[in-house]
């Protein structure tokens, strides 16, 4: 179970040890701009060795969560509808931290025809591999996130 506390652990972390520089370039295909990821936890369960906050070493290590990692969505960047494709053996579900949202109100995530704003802080679950979704950071400052993906089974107990 994902709980509160792991959320805020994990929050505060991220946001201090976010750093661009050691991101890998990646683009789903379905960005007009790369979208640069960086691992954090591995699908084999293991959690980067640079890591060693043991509150944070003890959120990570929930079997539930199957991967995390760093998300940087660079500015004017705009994503085309589309469906997450099975890139795991299991469903899964996303869990998205915002870790530093530029202001206003031209950052959004549209899912199942439903806007959702973000606020830094503020976790919300996503099934991005079952639903249609896209989204768009239209402000000239990066979006930047802590992503876990978890056993699509897996119980969320925090204010979303």
């Amino acid at each position: 179970m994902i709980k509160n506390k792991d959320i805020e652990v994990l929050f505060k972390w991220g946001k201090n040890n976010f750093s661009s520089k050691h991101i890998l370039i990646g683009s789903s295909g379905y960005w007009n701009k790369n979208v640069m990821m960086n691992p954090v936890k591995f699908s084999k369960g293991k959690i980067k060795k640079s890591i060693t906050n043991k509150d944070v070493i003890n959120a990570l290590s929930d079997p539930n969560i199957i991967t995390s990692f760093f998300v940087l969505v660079e500015p004017h960047s705009i994503s085309l509808p589309h469906i997450d494709p099975p890139v795991y053996k299991e469903r899964i579900k996303r869990i998205q931290i915002p870790l530093s949202v530029p202001k206003g109100e031209e950052t959004f995530m549209i899912y199942k025809g439903e806007k959702f704003y973000w606020k830094e802080g503020v976790a919300q679950v996503f099934d991005v591999m079952n639903n249609l979704h896209e989204a768009q950071n239209l402000t000239d400052f990066p979006l930047k996130f802590l992503m876990l993906d978890v056993k699509f089974d897996c119980a969320v107990e925090f204010d979303q």
